[in-house]
């Protein structure tokens, strides 16, 4: 589905990636990009979302030259993330902020809605609350929630755990293993061990290059990634 082929990426003067290759399968069930901060893992999710241009190789979406697309046509296809910064409208609903998770689609979301709060009961609650009074486990939920309004066939989150009390965290995390069985995750987050456990393959980031990968398993057994990340 996607194909990351010897990317860099640069802002300005500063290059960020170099020459990182990847690959989700249609079959994968959750990816992983570990490392630690500032190893390029965010800007790798930008670029194949097509927010930051690539500086030189190719991403490939569903069988499309990612370079030809907008933003909002990689949605369309089936892509979407997540951003840390979740980005909600403060000052909208519950309910709306999750509509607009649906702009790109021309059929009846209504649907879709119905299961994003089969999945967080929760938003169903507060559907007429402000975003901007959810608190952060909430407010991560109707960031995700909205995500799935679109749709989507892969959906990438970007350190999902940030800011999120440890048993929120693991409920948050059981709910994405759950998701998994209907459609790819790719997951770039923090605790590494969480991350790898769940992931059927994994790449580790380090310094913009790919510095390892493999499946979940086999990650978690690496003694450099166990002395590096897992103490």
């Amino acid at each position: 589905m996607i194909r990351v082929t010897d990317v860099d990426v640069a802002y300005g003067d500063l290059q960020v990636l170099w020459d990182v290759s990847l690959e989700v399968r249609a079959d994968d069930g959750v990816v992983a990009l570990v490392g630690p901060n500032g190893a390029g893992k965010s800007t790798l999710l930008r670029a194949i979302s097509g927010l930051v241009p690539v500086a030189d190789g190719r991403i490939e979406l569903f069988g499309e030259d990612a370079a030809a697309l907008r933003p909002d046509e990689i949605v369309r296809r089936g892509f979407v993330q997540v951003p840390e910064e979740r980005h909600l409208f403060d000052g909208m609903t519950v309910r709306e902020n999750l509509r607009m998770g649906a702009y790109t689609r021309t059929d009846d979301p209504t649907a879709t809605l119905r299961d994003v709060y089969d999945v967080f009961p929760v938003l169903e609650e507060r559907a007429t609350q402000a975003a901007g009074t959810l608190s952060g486990g909430e407010q991560q939920m109707l960031a995700i929630g909205r995500a799935l309004m679109a749709d989507p066939t892969v959906l990438a989150l970007d350190e999902l755990s940030v800011g999120l009390a440890p048993q929120l965290a693991r409920r948050t995390f059981d709910t994405i293993a759950d998701l998994s069985e209907e459609l790819t995750v790719v997951l770039v987050e923090q605790h590494v061990d969480e991350a790898l456990s769940m992931a059927d393959r994994g790449y580790v980031l380090e310094n913009g290059r790919i510095a390892a990968s493999g499946t979940g398993e086999e990650l978690l057994a690496s003694d450099r990634v166990r002395s590096a990340y897992l103490g």
